[in-house]
């Protein structure tokens, strides 16, 4: 599964690979072309509630993108609104109308549920903000935020 895209990506022979792309990334976009060596076909996971109207951006000219960790480009989203990170609306037209192409449904907002499973990592401080992790069962234990 890849998010947003790296240079190093292309390094490796992905020819056997089923690729999916989580999120719906402008990267999964701009670098669209360059994954046409592989047959199999491609899915998209789109949180749909990130896609915003707008026209297509351009696509790979031979220069990289900034590489952007997830909590970076879901932190712009969910703390500033800003959803450039994200394809646009006419970004996903052209995608869903390519051959080998299915588009899944990620999520709508990519939000935040508790879970009882066990917490595995510290939280970063603006999903604590968003969901302090006070919040107990009726055990005790803590609740686990997944997305």
């Amino acid at each position: 599964m890849i998010h947003h895209i790296r240079k190093e990506v292309f390094n490796f022979d992905l020819a056997g690979y089923q690729l999916t792309f989580d999120d719906g990334l402008y990267s999964q976009y701009y670098y669209f072309d360059l994954f046409h060596a592989n047959p199999a076909p491609r899915i998209f996971f789109i949180i749909t509630g990130f896609i915003q109207p707008g026209k297509a951006r351009k696509v790979f000219d031979g220069q990289y993108l900034p590489y952007l960790k997830s909590r970076n480009y879901m932190y712009e989203a969910f703390v500033d609104r800003n959803f450039e990170q994200f394809m646009r609306l006419e970004e996903l037209q052209v995608i869903a109308g390519q051959k080998n192409v299915v588009i899944g449904a990620h999520s709508h907002f990519h939000d935040i549920i508790l879970t009882k499973h066990p917490i595995k990592k510290k939280l970063s401080p603006w999903k604590l903000e968003r969901l302090p992790c006070t919040v107990n069962t009726a055990k005790g234990s803590p609740l686990n935020r997944r997305s």
